[in-house]
Order: C-alpha cells, then sequence, then structure tokens
C-alpha cells in the first residue's frame, strides 16, 4: 500500500508571519484590556472627536474655527489640526437693485495738462519750380495821342528829317539814325497849323509765369501753457435693475498663499500663535489648551484662498457611576 504525502499550502516564512501577526494583535488586545482596567479603575474613559471645517478667507477676513471641551474632561491627550491651502471658490449669484445715487462730486477746476514751451518742426519741403499762371499772346493798345503845331512868320531854320519805313505788317517804322537837317530860308508864311494822331502797340507773346521755391522747413513755436477742465456739480443715478444669473463654479489660484495660526482659550482673544504655513501642514498643540469651554482656532491670511481644516481632539472624560 502506497503512502500519499499531503501539499503543505504555506511556506515556512508564511507561516512564521502569520504567527508574528496574531501576537501583535494579542498585544493591542491586551493593552486595550489594561487600559479598560485602568478607566475602570479611575472611572475615566478615552473619547475622540473629530471636525472639519472648509472657509474662504482673504487678508481682511480670517477663518475661524470654534471647538469645544467638555466640562467633564479631565485631561487632553492630544489636539491635531490637519490643514491643505486651496483655490479660492466663488459660487455666481444675482441681487435685485433698487434705485440708488452711486456718486456726488462738487465742481471744480482742474489742470489736466501743462507744458513749457518750445519751437517744434512742423514741416519740410525741398526746393522746386511751380507754374503759377499762364497766358496766350495778344495785341494791346497801351496809348494814343494827337498832337498840333501853329507856327507864325517863318525864318530861316532847319528841320530835322529821319528816314521813313514800314515792315512786314505794316507798321511804320522810323529810323531816327538817318537823320540829317535839312535848311530852309523863305521870306515870310502865313499862320497855319500842322496836326499828327498816333497810337502804340505792345505785342505780349503767349507765355507763363514760374515760382522757384528754395528748400525750407516751417516752423511754429508753442509757450509755455496749461490746460484747465471745470466740472459742474453732478451726480449719477442708477435705475432698478437685475442681473442674469450665470451658473457655475469659478476659482481663484493663490499665487503666494501664507497663513498664520493662532489659538484662543476662551473663543474671543487670539493670544497663542502656533505658527506661519505657506502649504499644507499639522500642528500638535494640546499642551496650548488651556480649561474647559469654548475654545478657537483662527486662520490669518495674505491673499484669498480657501482652507480645509480638519480637527482631532482625544480627551479622558471623567465617568459618574
Amino acid at each position: 500500500m502506497r503512502e500519499i504525502k499531503k501539499k503543505q499550502l504555506f511556506t515556512e516564512e508564511e507561516l512564521v508571519r502569520s504567527q508574528i501577526l496574531n501576537s501583535e494583535q494579542q498585544l493591542r488586545r491586551m493593552q486595550a484590556q489594561m487600559y479598560h482596567a485602568e478607566a475602570y479603575q479611575s472611572n475615566t474613559i478615552r473619547n475622540v472627536d473629530t471636525l472639519s471645517m472648509t472657509e474662504s478667507l482673504d487678508a481682511l477676513n480670517p477663518f475661524i474655527m470654534d471647538f469645544f471641551i467638555d466640562p467633564d474632561v479631565i485631561q487632553v491627550v492630544s489636539a491635531k489640526l490637519c490643514f491643505r491651502i486651496r483655490p479660492y471658490r466663488a459660487y455666481s449669484k444675482t441681487v435685485q437693485s433698487s434705485e440708488s445715487q452711486t456718486t456726488s462730486a462738487g465742481g471744480g477746476t482742474t489742470t489736466t495738462t501743462s507744458s513749457g514751451g518750445s519751437v517744434e518742426l512742423t514741416s519740410s519741403s525741398g526746393g522746386g519750380i511751380t507754374v503759377t499762371s499762364q497766358a496766350g499772346g495778344g495785341q494791346t493798345v497801351t496809348s494814343g495821342s494827337s498832337s498840333t503845331t501853329t507856327t507864325g512868320e517863318s525864318h530861316p531854320g532847319g528841320v530835322a528829317c529821319a528816314m521813313i519805313t514800314t515792315d512786314a505788317n505794316g507798321y511804320i517804322k522810323i529810323d531816327m539814325a538817318s537823320q540829317y537837317w535839312l535848311r530852309v530860308y523863305t521870306d515870310s508864311t502865313s499862320q497855319h497849323t500842322h496836326g499828327m494822331s498816333h497810337y502804340h502797340y505792345v505785342t505780349i507773346s503767349s507765355h507763363t509765369h514760374l515760382v522757384t521755391i528754395n528748400d525750407h522747413t516751417h516752423t511754429v513755436q508753442i509757450p509755455s501753457h496749461s490746460h484747465n477742465v471745470t466740472i459742474l456739480d453732478h451726480q449719477h443715478t442708477v435705475p432698478p435693475h437685475t442681473h442674469d444669473i450665470a451658473f457655475g463654479i469659478y476659482e481663484k489660484q493663490p499665487t503666494s498663499p501664507q497663513v498664520n495660526i493662532y489659538l484662543s482659550n476662551n473663543g474671543y482673544d487670539f493670544d497663542t500663535f502656533l505658527g506661519t504655513y505657506t502649504g499644507d501642514g499639522e500642528v500638535e498643540f494640546a499642551t496650548r489648551i488651556k480649561g474647559n469651554g469654548w475654545k478657537a482656532i483662527r486662520f490669518d491670511g495674505n491673499e484669498l484662498m480657501r482652507v480645509v481644516a480638519y480637527l482631532i481632539v482625544k480627551t479622558d472624560i471623567k465617568v459618574v457611576r
């Protein structure tokens, strides 16, 4: 008959670990039994209270966390504050508005700008030649006259003569350069007159007028001055109105958060400083708690943020039988 060997379910190492774990559990049970036995003999019981709060704060509005120590507590064994710094969270909401005067101001004169004098270059231009006017040629009569010469008895004398011709246009041309003297002797003449009527003609050819402008600049000189604005007494009024609701959650991330934490042993005077933190942290302050009653923890922040706080308080309470 063949012998059948049973397969072992656990290794030797696993069996040793199981025995150690069982021993630790038995040790904790024994300690709890001893504590309860001592507590029974001393008429006390261990109590654990927890409190959690989440609140927003900024540089002007702190976050205050109230808690209470029961009068039956004979000892605060542990008081641990755990907290986290989170972005500020806002919830949109609209409210109805009544008519209101938003601003009111008296009149006045205000100097808005002031400037010293200066000479400024306003424009600059190079030289050039510009045609300003244009006209065609023509013939103009500039003057006309007639003359009469009266003579009496003649006597020996001379007459200046010149060469008289006509040009291509039929106008009379007098050549004074070819003048000569003719002396005439007469005995006597009767009184008579000589008459002559003539005109002067000026011929203007077709032409234009040109103006030459040299390279130049224009400057404006502004004296020292100021401008005054007069505002009359006035006010602005906003009529009753409502705003539409925009649903949503809006968060603002703090840039450089810093929190100072204080403890109050009477709920009003925060005269116990627990520390300064720039991030998440934990604070044990059981030894700083004095007496029973209302206590409070205050968070002072330097900017808009939100703090999530969790408080764990272990106390021994007197049991009345």
